[in-house]
């Protein structure tokens, strides 16, 4: 008989017959883990791979009554198939100076543990797949990088599957502005200072960092304008972002 790690069985019921009295229920040798013989029917969920021999018997109470057998059986236990989760969400931007924590694909079923390894193509170089099949490091370049990457579980036979992981290393963002005017006047229009960011994927989003005086705006394209209209003193600065997101 076959059967898998997760799914549960078709009963198998011992029926006694003759005798007297209500016949008992036992098992020799060893049953499946997550199964159990009880009232003469065998059922449940293996949870455990393995070749696993026993017997089912049933007896009357009667003293001295034989013990009926069904025979000896043998119940292979096949772990789950080696599948993967997280193999669509693998495709990353990130920044050449960002350092890297990325999370990869794992590996379900089969049997733990799994072990990950790049088999063809390529990750940034300074950067390395660890024991989890995640990667971490820092980018020494920029580039797209595209590498399959093979999983592999504990069973004997070794099952295995594979993903392609790629990964865009951007230069990291940098954001420079035209003169800024450390001060201004209420009532009096604040000098036009555009702030402009590079690197990154482009497609920045500007938007103000601190407390930003009253009557300064900032439009899309990261140009400060407006009437300051509160004294005080104030700091603030900007940030942009690139999409996908990397700051600058």
């Amino acid at each position: 008989a076959t059967a898998t790690v997760g799914d549960e069985i078709a009963p198998v019921t011992v029926t006694a017959s003759g005798g007297k009295g209500t016949p008992s229920y036992g098992s020799s040798g060893t049953i499946p883990p997550g199964l159990t013989y009880s009232n003469g029917t065998l059922s449940g969920t293996p949870d455990t791979p393995g070749s696993f021999t026993f017997a089912l018997t049933a007896s009357h109470a009667l003293a001295g009554a034989p013990s009926f057998s069904s025979g000896s059986y043998t119940m292979v236990v096949s772990p789950r198939p080696l599948e993967l989760t997280g193999a669509n969400a693998v495709n990353t931007i990130v920044s050449r100076t960002q350092a890297i924590s990325l999370t990869g694909a794992k590996g379900t079923g089969g049997t733990a543990p799994y072990s990950y390894t790049v088999e063809s193509g390529s990750i940034p170089a300074g950067a390395s797949l660890n024991s989890a099949g995640d990667l971490t490091g820092t980018a020494d370049a920029t580039g797209t990088y595209t590498a399959t990457i093979r999983v592999r579980d504990s069973s004997a036979p070794q099952r295995s599957t594979t993903y392609q992981w790629s990964i865009s290393v951007i230069p990291e963002v940098t954001i420079a502005s035209s003169a800024v005017q450390g001060y201004g006047t209420t009532g009096t229009s604040y000098p036009v200072t555009t702030f402009v960011a590079a690197g990154g994927s482009s497609n920045f989003i500007y938007t103000f960092t601190g407390t930003k005086p009253p009557g300064l705006d900032m439009d899309a394209n990261g140009t400060v304008t407006g009437i300051p209209d509160t004294p005080g003193t104030y700091q603030f600065g900007v940030t942009a972002t690139s999409q996908p997101t990397l700051q600058a």
